[in-house]
């Protein structure tokens, strides 16, 4: 059964970072792959939860709605050519026209757009709204397989020897006792 136990905790873990790891992956290579993230907050940098999100650049369009937090994240499929070209994106009442930029020829980095609405506002940089660092992640998994260690690892044992002269040592006290 304990064997059992230490099994089960190891593929917990193994099952967690399939999760993370694969969320990392997408459908397209990543030479094709733009995404466009950001968050819609109001004047107040409050969220704006259910927010419908467009983009479009040219016939390749996606949207998304944001979540508790304002958080919206698109995934468009571009190559190449399409550096340079006009983007345009909505969300609420806001609109902005940007262009479609990357590293040309990067074909291992997804190529990312942070694209944030504070109040009537645009913000074209990766915004701290206080969520855990990726280090802070990986902090969690070697905690998580240090505890399982610790609960389902080796246990804390005497070597039978000490055992044997504590036991011993019990005894000739207790011998003592009993002669006074």
């Amino acid at each position: 059964m304990f064997v059992g136990k230490k099994y089960i905790s190891l593929l917990c873990v193994a099952l967690m970072s399939l999760t993370w790891f694969g969320a990392a992956r997408a459908e397209h290579e990543a030479n094709h792959r733009y995404t466009m993230r950001g968050y819609v907050l109001d004047a107040n940098k409050q969220p704006l939860a259910g927010q419908q999100v467009l983009v479009a650049v040219g016939q390749v369009s996606g949207t998304a709605t944001t979540d508790e937090d304002g958080y919206y994240s698109i995934k468009l499929h571009l190559h190449d050519t399409d550096l340079g070209k006009q983007l345009q994106i909505s969300a609420g009442k806001n609109e902005a026209s940007l262009r479609v930029a990357f590293k040309v020829g990067d074909e291992h980095t997804e190529r990312r757009h942070y694209v944030n609405f504070v109040g009537d506002q645009l913000v074209e940089e990766q915004l701290d709204r206080g969520g855990l660092p990726i280090w802070g992640y990986a902090a969690l998994v070697l905690l998580a397989l240090g505890g399982g260690w610790a609960v389902f690892g080796r246990r804390h044992r005497r070597p039978a020897a000490a055992t044997q002269s504590t036991q011993s040592s019990r005894k000739k006290k207790r011998h003592k006792r009993k002669r006074r």
